[in-house]
């Protein structure tokens, strides 16, 4: 029941991103400091560093997320899924 409830939120927060979704990393900078609860964009915003090649930056954005968010589990779920992609794409 509490991971249908996550993926409830998760869905939420993605449809939320898709009309006004961040570009650039100063634009996520913005975003995790207005919603610092939500891991949904604490893992876009890791996921946008690595996809720009940014292993250490994602890496002291993964730490602060581990701080601030109550979701820590589904961060640290998400975050093993995303690293797990991006070195199996490498």
């Amino acid at each position: 029941m509490v991971f249908n409830r996550e993926l409830e939120i998760s869905a939420m927060e993605e449809r939320a991103l898709q009309g006004d979704v961040p570009q650039t990393p100063d634009d996520f900078e913005k975003l995790v400091r207005s919603s610092p609860n939500s891991s949904f964009v604490w893992i876009k915003y890791m996921a946008t560093l690595l996809d720009l090649a940014d292993v250490e930056k994602a890496r002291a954005v993964a730490e602060r997320s581990v701080c601030c968010p109550k979701h820590l589990f589904l961060i640290l779920k998400r975050s093993l899924v995303i690293r797990s992609c991006f070195l199996s794409s490498q």
